[in-house]
């Protein structure tokens, strides 16, 4: 199952998947694999702290903010360099379109 990433930090992240069924409820516990293109792959496990449906363009979104659960100094290294690595990979997509606008 794909989501939508945002808001992703060291102590946890938003995700948006295209359902409008309940996937997991507050306080539920699951594994989730986090993939940054094809070179970083962490497994967490995470607590699901708030759930919310709303619609975008008529289709359903859930949203769950989630914290990352018992992470030790080794995964919390490799969540912080993903961290690291989503925000430079931002600041080159915003560096390219500010470059295609030649603002």
């Amino acid at each position: 199952m794909t989501a939508k990433v945002d808001d992703f930090g060291p102590t946890g992240c938003r995700l948006h998947f295209p359902f409008n069924t309940p996937i997991l409820t507050v306080d539920s516990v699951a594994r989730m694999e986090f993939r940054l293109g094809t070179k970083m792959i962490l497994e967490v496990d995470c607590s699901i702290r708030h759930a919310k449906l709303s619609y975008e363009n008529k289709k359903p979104i859930q949203t769950l903010g989630v914290e990352f659960k018992n992470v030790g100094a080794a995964l919390q290294t490799r969540l912080l360099v993903m961290f690291m690595d989503l925000q430079k990979k931002a600041v080159e997509h915003l560096d390219e379109i500010m470059e295609s606008k030649n603002v």
